[in-house]
């Protein structure tokens, strides 16, 4: 009899649970975005719960404190239209195809990825098509471009879950010695011109923003260096910022990357160590964050690198034998993908790397 009451109470406050949907809403909240997906084939009001905006915006506010936890995931483009998602959670691999023949990372932003695509691989002089694209979800967006894709010198995306919804697309168009910045707002659908121009003697490109604290920095080797603030639209130079050495030494396979308003920089140096510098703002320096020793360099030639505010979040990534071979550096632990993700499972014939990103699963909107 004790047992059955028991199990009657629990039966009562499941249905209670189920039946509300601002405590369903409160549990499925901390669920990650494959299961969310799954569940979503539970029944119609759950559909319905799920793919609603006010729960895609709970959901993205959870983000900063899940992604705290959480590793990102890699996505890495082939010489094709495929695109391979790697979670460094569960180790698994997903097998993503666009319906273009030559497809490129340009940037990537918490869950969103800016993509540049191709309808001929022929013409690789200049993209023919820009879009954002989820690859949690699977949604993606075509950009308008209003003017001709020759004047683009350059596209950065914004998008902060904590703050908004909805993200921007920074646009900065060319009419040489004239410059001019556009800004796509997703909510809006629409570009605004934020009257920020600019004359430059020399052709620049403004391809490898990253975004951080409200703000998009461009830093270069060169002195052309710019930052853009998205509160105040303003736009300014700010001369150089130099690149930090580790020891004495030029550091090899340099990579910006921003995390929860942080910006870092890691790279390689010849010696095998591995280092990671945080970018002060107020300063405009750098300032050593973590340093790693790197034991098996002289194995493989290291393709790229993930990481984060935590020390443990912090991978290298390379490619050996057709094969993924992921290198935690906090423990200096490897993992291999046993699977010949990369190679065509048609012709068999092995697909070569061509750009990748990090991102967090997000049911961030497009």
């Amino acid at each position: 009899m004790k047992r059955n009451r028991i199990g009657s109470r629990c039966n009562a406050a499941t249905t209670m649970v189920v039946d509300n949907d601002d405590l369903l809403m409160d549990l499925l909240v901390h669920l990650s975005v494959k299961d969310l997906l799954r569940y979503r084939a539970v029944n119609k009001r759950w559909k319905a719960l799920i793919s609603s905006s006010c729960f895609h915006a709970l959901h993205c506010n959870n983000h900063r404190t899940r992604k705290q936890k959480q590793q990102p995931c890699l996505l890495i483009t082939t010489d094709a239209s495929t695109l391979f998602c790697v979670s460094l959670d569960s180790l698994q691999v997903r097998r993503l195809t666009l319906d273009y023949p030559l497809v490129r990372v340009i940037q990537a932003c918490v869950g969103l990825v800016l993509l540049g695509c191709q309808q001929s691989i022929y013409e690789r002089k200049a993209f023919m098509v820009y879009m954002v694209y989820n690859p949690s979800t699977g949604m993606s967006r075509v950009l308008p471009i209003t003017q001709t894709l020759a004047s683009v010198c350059g596209l950065c995306l914004v998008h902060d879950p904590s703050k908004s919804l909805f993200y921007e697309v920074v646009c900065v168009w060319s009419d040489h010695p004239d410059y001019r910045i556009e800004i796509f707002d997703s909510k809006t659908g629409n570009w605004t011109d934020i009257n920020q121009k600019f004359v430059s003697s020399t052709r620049l490109k403004f391809w490898h923003g990253v975004y951080c604290n409200n703000g998009i920095y461009w830093i270069n080797t060169t002195p052309r260096c710019f930052h853009l603030d998205l509160i105040s639209r303003s736009f300014r130079k700010l001369g150089r910022i130099r690149l930090p050495t580790y020891m004495g030494e030029i550091p090899m396979n340099r990579r910006l990357i921003s995390c929860n308003d942080h910006m870092f920089l890691f790279g390689l140096v010849y010696t095998g160590e591995c280092f990671v510098y945080e970018f002060k703002e107020g300063n405009l320096c750098w300032i050593n964050k973590y340093s790693f020793d790197h034991p098996s360099r002289s194995s493989y030639r290291m393709q790229g690198s993930i990481g984060g505010e935590m020390k443990e979040m912090w991978n290298v990534f390379f490619f050996k034998d057709s094969k993924l071979y992921i290198e935690k550096l906090s423990d200096s632990a490897v993992i291999k993908l046993e699977v010949d993700w990369i190679r065509d499972e048609g012709t068999g014939v092995s697909l070569p790397y061509q750009s990748y990103c990090q991102f967090f699963d997000s049911f961030a909107p497009v």
